[in-house]
């Protein structure tokens, strides 16, 4: 199917990034690679404020995936949206980015191909890029996402996403995203 929004989580790229990363950390928990259940009903035994997700995301397990990203992925722009998951996945857990995996993330997050040329993409990443910077371990932060059938009731006529409330962007972040993402790949 492809790209069907622009936020981080918009593609089936990412999704595939998502399940490889979930695998990991089920697997890291003894809890096998059957997720299905764990994603999809709301007495799910993982939600956003669950310790034991959090503790799965330790330094050493970022670095570790981190390092198979970099290793697994070939093609840039999938090694940088597989990079872009994990930071979000890591954040969303509540583990935050440690401070000696910050820049990588960041660096590897901000060279995203699709927002040089498109600015409601530059927002979203420009967004988890300024996420990975302030994040901290026990600050939960939820990113928005738009599944594909979000984006078929916003072409009949639903709004239109932008990032959320919980953004952590500024208002001239707006105006000029991909020169903010500049910054941030030749800081």
């Amino acid at each position: 199917m492809g790209w069907w929004s622009v936020t981080i989580l918009g593609g089936d790229t990412p999704y595939d990034a998502h399940g490889w990363v979930w695998d990991r950390v089920l697997s890291k928990l003894e809890l096998g690679t059957d997720y299905s259940d764990i994603l999809d009903e709301e007495d799910s035994p993982f939600n956003h404020d669950d310790s034991r997700l959090r503790r799965a995301f330790t330094p050493e397990f970022q670095r570790e995936l981190l390092d198979a990203v970099k290793q697994r992925s070939q093609a840039y722009d999938q090694r940088t949206v597989y990079a872009q998951v994990l930071a979000l996945m890591s954040i969303e857990s509540g583990a935050g980015i440690p401070e000696d995996l910050k820049k990588e993330f960041i660096e590897l997050c901000a060279d995203d191909e699709w927002a040089r040329d498109d600015k409601d993409r530059a927002m979203y990443v420009l967004d988890l890029c300024r996420s990975i910077e302030q994040s901290e371990e026990g600050q939960l932060r939820e990113f928005p996402q738009e599944g594909l059938f979000d984006q078929l009731a916003a072409m009949v006529g639903a709004d239109e996403g932008k990032p959320n409330a919980g953004a952590v962007l500024t208002e001239s972040d707006f105006r000029d995203p991909q020169y903010k993402l500049e910054e941030l790949t030749n800081a």
